[in-house]
């Protein structure tokens, strides 16, 4: 899975097959992922868990507050390591056609923004399955390489 948060969008590969998720979707996994969903711990944070608090309540506004996409935004927030409820979460924004909503977007562009400014708020998450796979991330010029095992 590839996550990269300095985009508009959420790029997620999974073996072969790619899709691009919505940035409404995006800004509520950047959010769990950076761990301010349940309240800040420093200043800088106090403001990107006010934005996501504020995408949270417009979702209530605009779908109800027992609709499924709030629903499954909070199950995530119980469980943010959970992949299922990631994907429930995607879904049911898709579902509600929540990235099409215009006050959404807004907020969720502001909430990546923000992300963006912590400590490693840019990431990149990537997983290979497979022989010889390479892969390069970021500025610090990493690269892991998997050679092939050895046939006795």
């Amino acid at each position: 899975m590839v996550i990269k948060l300095d985009d508009s969008t959420l790029q997620m590969k999974e073996s072969s097959k790619e899709e691009n998720v919505d940035t409404v979707t995006t800004a509520i996994l950047a959010a769990v992922s950076a761990g301010v969903t349940t309240g800040a711990t420093k200043v800088g944070e106090q403001a990107i868990f006010d934005s996501y608090t504020k995408l949270k309540e417009l979702l209530g506004k605009k779908f109800g507050t027992k609709s499924k996409v709030v629903n499954a935004v909070k199950e995530l927030d119980a469980n943010p390591k959970s992949e299922a409820r990631k994907a429930v979460v995607k879904e049911e924004v898709s579902a509600a056609k929540a990235n099409r909503n215009r006050e959404l977007l807004k907020i969720a562009n502001s909430l990546l923004k923000r992300i963006e400014t912590l400590p490693g708020g840019t990431q990149i998450i990537q997983t290979a399955i497979g022989d010889q796979n390479v892969q390069i991330a970021g500025n610090s010029n990493v690269i892991n390489v998997s050679a092939p095992k050895s046939k006795r």
